[in-house]
């Protein structure tokens, strides 16, 4: 039987609708799309990061960070070596080896999943290291950063012949080890006591100084400061700018306490309820990561008590997502540039054995007043 032309002429325009939609693409061919732009980049030195730390980055399956990992080395962008890893291959097959000069960076996580204000420093020394003809490369494993870091730290600067090292986020562990070995090093972030490195970092005693008197200055007497026990000696240091305000005269009747909790969600919550459940609960807040400001405004508001109508909360750091947070949150901003030029101008010293003008830097951020800051409730 004979289809009438109209439905003809309409399933073949339907037909070839069908022929110009997207097919969809897998999950592994994005992760080889993404670990390609990674090598092309420099992002990895001469071996690709682990399985595990690649399934963390990407949020994916092992089965698909293999599959992914063998179309790469069909393509002879890599090979698998027994005990080793993942070697990059440059054209030609040839083994992949970094740059003669060349600059390590030491993260606590993969690049991916760096808070965007470190990624724009890491980004910007990249470009600039480029200029002056080094590499830039990054390491990143938990293991550097735990009780027993020496050996690992040992492992990889043997490994790996940089000029300098930067250390993110390092505990005071990596920087005794390295200051005992001699390796140039810059700290991204403040040294712990006793540690003679430059370094690059804001003024974390000054800015949570300056915290605790905008909260005192609006009537609050009963505070408290929420930061991550990271180890970190920026840490320590806004913690005690924080009590040094609060004990400061000419106010008096000042309670204030320093509450330590682990990173993850579940913690903040738990410490959020166990702090603000009693009747003497603190008015105004200091919360030192933005991360950690969003999961502490949600179970103040989970606890049935508005921000600032209940409780006042600043963020002791800002980043571009905090920007789509209601009501305008409180905070500290620095601009990335001034961050990120401070380490260059130090970074070009090292290298190039230059006397040190500033050994350490210590950056000021513009205090932002939002709208999560108010007097309390009488």
């Amino acid at each position: 039987m004979e289809l009438p032309g109209s439905w003809k002429q309409s399933n073949s325009r339907e037909s070839q609708d069908l022929w110009r939609r997207p097919k969809r693409v897998l999950v592994s061919a994005q992760v080889v799309e993404a670990l390609r732009e990674g090598i092309h980049s420099g992002l990895w030195s001469d071996l690709l990061p682990g399985e595990r730390v690649l399934m963390q980055t990407f949020r994916v399956g092992r089965n698909t960070v293999r599959r992914a990992l063998k179309q790469l080395a069909d393509d002879g962008f890599l090979k698998a070596r027994h005990g080793v890893g993942y070697q990059l291959l440059r054209p030609g097959g040839k083994e992949y080896r970094a740059s003669t000069r060349s600059v390590g960076v030491v993260l606590p996580v993969p690049y991916p999943m760096l808070r965007p204000s470190s990624a724009v420093w890491v980004d910007y020394l990249r470009a600039v290291l480029n200029d002056w003809g080094y590499a830039l490369v990054l390491h990143s494993k938990p293991g550097f950063f735990g009780n027993r870091s020496e050996k690992m730290l040992s492992a990889l600067v043997s490994r790996h012949r940089h000029e300098c090292w930067i250390l993110l986020g390092s505990t005071r562990a990596m920087q005794e080890w390295f200051q005992k070995s001699g390796i140039p090093c810059l700290l991204a972030g403040s040294s712990h006591s006793g540690i003679k490195m430059p370094s690059v970092d804001l003024d974390r005693r000054g800015l949570c100084r300056h915290a605790a008197g905008m909260l005192l200055s609006k009537g609050h007497r009963s505070l408290a400061f929420f930061h991550s026990s990271t180890g970190m000696a920026g840490d320590a240091e806004a913690a005690e700018g924080f009590l040094e305000a609060a004990g400061k005269p000419p106010v008096r009747n000042v309670r204030a306490e320093v509450v330590e909790h682990a990173p993850e969600r579940d913690d903040i919550n738990r410490k959020v309820r166990r702090l603000l459940a009693g009747s003497e609960r603190p008015t105004g807040l200091l919360v030192s990561n933005p991360l950690h400001f969003l999961a502490v405004a949600t179970s103040i508001t989970r606890l049935g008590l508005r921000i600032p109508g209940d409780v006042s909360i600043i963020s002791q750091d800002h980043e571009p997502y905090l920007d789509y947070f209601s009501p305008d949150p409180t905070c500290y901003i620095l601009q990335t540039d001034a961050y990120s030029r401070s380490m260059a101008e130090i970074l070009e010293n090292i290298l190039r054995h230059n006397p040190m003008i500033r050994n350490q830097v210590r950056l000021v951020p513009e205090f932002h007043q939002g709208a999560t800051l108010t007097s309390p409730r009488r």
